[in-house]
């Protein structure tokens, strides 16, 4: 297969122009009413998504690389192409008269009038290009009459997405889970099958790979008519309302303005495929965050065999973290992305470095303007991983190295030529650098800021903890930090729970079921503890081909993990799952790695044992004992992690986190995710525009995250009550507002349940009856209902809450 930046340049221009005379033939026929679905979607999709990413990489004459890395490339090119115009739109276009830029003719006429000029400039630069690889005649294979045939690797992958968006409509509409539940088991088989050796082979990894993804993200977006999470209600508010303005409010003091993968990357898919923002975020962000599993890959590709590199990527997907938290994150799903992108150039060898540095750089900015949080770490991680790789290719560091792991092991070979350079490494960092303090100062009225606060306030709580070790205090941020991080930090606990879970604190106080679980999250833990002690005393184990890149990457993720259990530091910031989640991206094989050996060693006492009986040879190679690693660890932890023990069972326990639960399993009947429908929209859209600004609306903890919608109407917003993680007392937050009217939302959950969700820690929810909330019952008494859906209803009362806490 050809990579379209590898097509003769004739071809490629012919079909770069018929894609964009065709997206506009079908806006053309959208504004005259006529409109061709999936078509037009498609076309939108694939020039937004793809056709820029290809033509620069013609322009920087990139060719003859793996066909799965232009790919990838060519999407995180597109991208930062889409945040380039949008940009240039939002402050340009205005001064040309033009009020509302970020609609649909002004984006598109932005789009094609800078995407021409470069199609012709690549024409011009590449027009010489000869591909060097011999075309092979196509050969006609012998057709085998064997009805199992016909369910092959790739029409299996294919059918995953099918199961999961059909099996959420049963749920929306029947809350009937049968079918999510035969797709997270055909993946099980897929895993097990692939981990065997069966079944698949090494040309249908990637195919595999991204279809599975795929199909575990929509089992959580698309469940419900709405959006599922909890940031992501308050990013889809951010996105509406530059649509609903028609242009982006850069100095909205919100951190997420700051995020052109919400204020640009939604709104321009919105308008370019005629969707509307939540379903950009239902069904586009999943294609685009199955890119990842793609470029970790590849990065693990490079290094060592495929089927090793394949079920590493494979274990990534199958952590909780990956298809149930980042759904709720639309922003870091981008800005991931980006990451692995970095990753995968500091890894590869096969650009030049000059277009290594330019993509490396454009990829340090995408991630930054992405994602604030992430944004502002990944500088650290950078220079971080840097400084570890200039200690182990100095002679000191080698000497030192070889001295500790004894003369017998073999290093990588450290002398390679560095993917980047000193000079180019200076670029990336400095105009990285740059990039970050000019545009989180100037965005969002530098609220963005807080994340380089953060750092800080993070780095001064280690060297104090690290210098005080009898004292765990925390100094606060400055008072005047406009951070939401702030308040976050200030007001929980330093060590978050699931921080307790990892290390083994609450294992006696959790159920037999939850004890189970953490007994493989512990091993899990183990298999990755083994690995990067392989890795460091036996460097070359993975292979010959291993990068200085990768164990300096590693060392970073080792640092900060440990940072995380002994600093006792609210999750830096960000959270504990998201950074374990983080990291992985990078130590996922250290995990298989651990986790073979472990059974090596397993297998190699069993032998002992026996050996007195019957003679059993065993195989010195490390990757023959992957399978067992998989069928003993993996699927099990996969299982507990998936929500399936926690639906099969019928808990309804989620008050603490002792068996994961899932989503789409078993929201239909414990409220874990703030999923809404359409009544629940209706009802809220009609209290906002009923209400005024002297309105206060009342709702529980998940009405809450709903409330985010509408973030820009500034609503006076409060939920019922919170619990404390510390003491488990009700907080209750209503009398925040002592003067009336109060409009009770209680939304369909509510209503059917007879409860209010309470919020306690993270990924835990508590459920309070009415009557637990002082003064509601006689508020919803003595109050008036002005809507009612048969779903979702509003109660309008003007008593004072009887609060006395």
């Amino acid at each position: 297969m050809t990579s379209p930046n590898d097509w003769n340049i004739k071809t490629f221009s012919i079909t770069c122009i018929s894609i964009i005379s065709a997206d506009w033939l079908s806006v053309a026929l959208h504004l005259n009413g006529i409109n061709i679905p999936v078509i037009h979607q498609l076309l939108g999709f694939v020039l937004l998504s793809l056709v820029p990413g290809y033509i620069i990489l013609r322009i920087l004459k990139i060719h003859n690389i793996n066909v799965l890395e232009s790919l990838l490339y060519a999407s995180g090119i597109s991208i930062i192409y889409v945040y380039v115009v949008g940009s240039l739109a939002n402050f340009i276009l205005p001064l040309l008269g033009i009020v509302s830029p970020i609609s649909l003719i002004p984006i598109l006429l932005s789009f094609t009038s800078l995407i021409l000029p470069l199609l012709f400039l690549g024409y011009y630069i590449d027009k010489d290009f000869i591909i060097n690889k011999p075309i092979t005649p196509a050969t006609c294979e012998r057709t085998i009459n064997k009805p199992w045939r016909i369910l092959n690797p790739w029409l299996l992958c294919l059918l995953l997405p099918l199961f999961s968006i059909l099996g959420t409509l049963l749920i929306n509409h029947y809350q009937i889970n049968g079918l999510i539940f035969t797709l997270l088991f055909i993946i099980c088989i897929i895993i097990i099958l692939a981990a065997l050796r069966k079944f698949f082979t090494p040309t249908s990894y990637a195919f595999v790979l991204f279809f599975t993804s795929l199909s575990l993200l929509y089992q959580t977006t698309l469940l419900s008519t709405s959006l599922v999470g909890s940031d992501v209600h308050l990013e889809y508010g951010v996105s509406k309302a530059v649509i609903d303005n028609g242009y982006w409010e850069y100095s909205l003091p919100i951190s997420i303005n700051s995020c052109l993968a919400i204020v640009l990357f939604t709104p321009v898919y919105s308008l370019v495929l005629n969707m509307s923002s939540i379903w950009i975020i239902k069904l586009i962000y999943p294609i685009v965050f199955s890119l990842l599993p793609l470029a970790i890959f590849r990065a693990y590709r490079i290094q060592t065999n495929p089927y090793f590199a394949f079920i590493a990527a494979l274990f990534f997907i199958t952590t909780p973290m990956f298809f149930m938290d980042m759904p709720q994150l639309a922003r870091q799903q981008i800005a991931e992305l980006f990451f692995g992108l970095v990753i995968l150039l500091m890894l590869d060898r096969r650009l030049n470095m000059v277009c290594r540095t330019i993509l490396a750089t454009l990829f340090s900015i995408g991630v930054i303007a992405s994602h604030y949080g992430l944004g502002t770490g990944y500088i650290g991680y950078i220079l971080s991983s840097l400084a570890i790789l200039l200690i182990i290719r100095s002679k000191i560091g080698r000497n030192a190295w070889q001295f500790i792991i004894g003369k017998n092991k073999l290093l990588p070979d450290l002398k390679l030529p560095p993917a980047f350079n000193i000079k180019s490494s200076l670029i990336l960092i400095v105009v990285s650098a740059v990039f970050i303090i000019v545009y989180y100062s100037s965005i969002a009225s530098g609220v963005a800021m807080g994340g380089l606060q953060l750092i800080a306030y993070t780095a001064n709580n280690i060297f104090h903890n690290l210098t005080n070790l009898s004292s765990s205090t925390i100094t606060p941020l400055p008072a005047d930090n406009h951070s939401v991080l702030n308040a976050i930090i200030t007001t929980v606990s330093p060590i978050e729970p699931l921080t307790n879970t990892a290390i083994g604190l609450d294992f006696f106080t959790s159920s037999t079921g939850g004890q189970v679980w953490r007994v493989f999250q512990y091993l899990v833990e183990i298999c990755l503890i083994i690995g990067s002690l392989l890795l460091f005393f036996n460097p070359t184990v993975l292979g010959e081909k291993l990068r200085a890149e990768y164990l300096a990457l590693t060392g970073t993720s080792i640092l900060i993990l440990l940072g995380l259990f002994i600093v006792p530091i609210y999750g830096w910031g960000m959270g504990s799952v998201r950074i374990w989640h983080i990291t992985l991206i990078v130590m996922s094989p250290l995990f298989v790695l651990g986790g073979a050996f472990l059974v090596k060693q397993l297998a190699k006492l069993a032998s002992f044992v026996v050996s007195k009986f019957k003679q059993i040879e065993l195989s010195s190679n490390i990757f023959d004992y992957v399978k067992y690693n998989v069928i003993l660890i993996v699927i099990p932890y996969f299982l507990f992690n998936s929500g399936i023990f926690f639906e099969l069972c019928g808990i309804t326990q989620t008050a603490t986190i002792d068996i994961p639960y899932s989503i789409a399993l078993s929201n239909y009947r414990t409220d874990v995710s703030t999923a809404f429908n359409y009544q629940d929209t209706n009802a809220t859209d009609w209290a906002i525009s009923h209400g005024d600004e002297n309105s206060a609306y009342l709702t529980d903890y998940s009405g809450g995250k709903f409330f985010s919608h509408y973030v820009i109407q500034k609503r006076k917003v409060s939920i019922f009550a919170y619990y404390k993680p510390d003491d488990d007392i009700p907080i209750y937050f209503y009398r925040n507002y002592p003067h009336g009217p109060y409009y009770i939302m209680l939304y369909t959950w509510n209503t059917e349940k007879g409860k209010l969700v309470v919020g306690t820690q993270y990924g835990s929810r508590k459920y309070l009856e009415f009557n637990s909330i002082p003064g509601l019952v006689n508020m919803l008494a003595k109050g008036s209902l002005i809507y009612n859906n048969n779903k979702a209803t509003i109660v309008l009362s003007n008593l004072l809450p009887d609060v006395q806490n």
